[in-house]
């Protein structure tokens, strides 16, 4: 009996989706219906478009003066930079970090920026200034700017 009442529940339901739906494949000049339409149909002014809701007939807006859109958070100013020992504190920049290869081209460009104006950070420490773990070269040019060279692990 349970299984009758389940068979003949499941075969409304498909006739009731056939009825409203229709057959897949089925020619019809009516637009499709959609449950949930898509957004690419749904109504909306595009940008740089005519619209006559407004008087100029601009569909673009500028948003009114002094409103921020829900969850915006002006950028903040952040420095995570270690100033140079060369450098005063006033021209510190942030430091730049490149992925530079195997440790031997690390040598090698380290040694080449030397000829080409920079400098050597930590020389004393030297493949090792991040810790034993890290082998890089921190290099610092004449304006401040830092560039650390890491070689692969």
């Amino acid at each position: 009996m349970i299984i009758r009442g389940f068979l003949l529940i499941s075969l409304l339901v498909t006739l009731a989706c056939v009825a409203f739906l229709g057959f897949r494949g089925k020619k019809s000049a009516d637009p499709p219906f959609e449950m949930f339409p898509d957004m690419v149909r749904q109504p909306k002014i595009r940008a740089q478009s005519v619209s006559n809701f407004f008087a100029d007939h601009r569909g673009s807006r500028l948003p009114i003066e002094g409103t921020v859109p829900i969850g915006y958070e002006p950028p903040q100013a952040k420095t995570i930079a270690t100033p140079a020992p060369a450098v005063p504190a006033a021209q510190s920049h942030e430091r730049l970090a490149f992925s530079a290869g195997t440790q031997d081209q690390v040598d090698a460009m380290a040694g080449e920026s030397l000829s080409h104006g920079w400098t050597e950070l930590f020389p004393d420490k030297y493949p090792h200034a991040g810790g034993p773990g890290h082998y890089a070269a921190y290099l610092v040019n004449a304006d401040g700017y830092e560039v650390e060279l890491i070689a692969a692990a």
